[in-house]
């Protein structure tokens, strides 16, 4: 199984895809999410919840989320190189979760 959250249907006019939640990020932005982590391809499961696990934990340490995702696309291409580029943030890098 693989994680994913982006695919486009390249065929539709901008128009037509903004009426149709052609992707699960562009469902989430229409509807209001300031900021959306997502992937461009499938990545493996546990590939995945690596990464979201370490995201996530610096986040609630207080990270900007454009910088924990970029901190963690820097440790991934370390480890697998031809990863690092599935990641992706939709929204703004300088937002910081307040608890």
């Amino acid at each position: 199984m693989h994680c994913r959250t982006v695919k486009n249907d390249l065929n539709l006019s901008i128009e037509e895809r903004s009426n149709k939640n052609v992707t699960l990020t562009e469902s989430f932005m229409q509807n209001g999410a300031a900021n959306y982590p997502g992937i461009y391809w499938p990545v493996e499961d546990n590939a995945a919840a690596d990464f979201s696990e370490t995201f996530y934990k610096n986040l609630v340490l207080g990270a900007l989320i454009g910088k924990a995702l970029q901190n963690r696309r820097n440790e991934v291409c370390k480890i697998k190189p031809l990863n690092w580029a599935d990641y992706v943030h939709h929204g703004s890098y300088g937002f910081v979760r307040n608890y």
